[in-house]
C-alpha cells in the first residue's frame, strides 16, 4: 500500500484516487482493517511503478523512483546514477479474497521482501 504523505509534501494523489483493478484502494484497505485513512488522505507514490493505480491522462507515463531533500543528497553522495540497480525493502502480508471481501491470510506471517528496479 502506498504510504500516507506527510503534511508538508506537495503531492496530489489521495487514497480516494487510487484503484486496484476494479476496487478502490481505500475500500481494500478498510476490508483489511486499515480504517484510519480517508479518501482525502494524501499518499506518497514513490516508487510510482504501476500505471493503473491512478487514473492518468498521459499515455507516455514512465515508472519513476524519486527522492528529495536529504534522501536525494544521500544517493548523490553515494554516486547512485543511471544504470544502477536500486533495491527496495518492504513489509508484505498475503491477502485472500473471500465472499465478504479481502482479508489477510490466516496463519501467514508478514514477510520482509527485497525487490528492485533497473533502468
Amino acid at each position: 500500500m502506498p504510504i500516507p504523505a506527510s503534511n508538508n509534501e506537495n503531492v496530489s494523489p489521495t487514497y480516494g484516487d487510487l484503484i486496484c483493478g476494479d476496487l478502490a484502494y481505500l475500500d481494500l484497505m478498510k476490508q483489511l482493517g486499515m480504517k484510519k485513512y480517508t479518501e482525502n488522505t494524501k499518499v506518497h507514490l514513490d516508487p510510482d511503478i504501476n500505471f493503473s493505480v491512478v487514473k492518468r491522462d498521459n499515455k507516455n507515463w514512465q515508472a519513476v523512483f524519486g527522492q528529495c531533500d536529504a534522501s536525494a543528497s544521500h544517493l548523490d553522495n553515494q554516486k547512485v546514477d543511471k544504470g544502477d540497480i536500486f533495491l527496495f525493502f518492504g513489509l508484505f502480508r498475503k491477502t485472500i479474497k473471500t465472499d465478504n471481501g479481502y482479508k489477510f491470510a490466516p496463519n501467514e506471517n508478514e514477510k520482509h521482501v527485497l525487490w528492485g528496479i533497473w533502468k
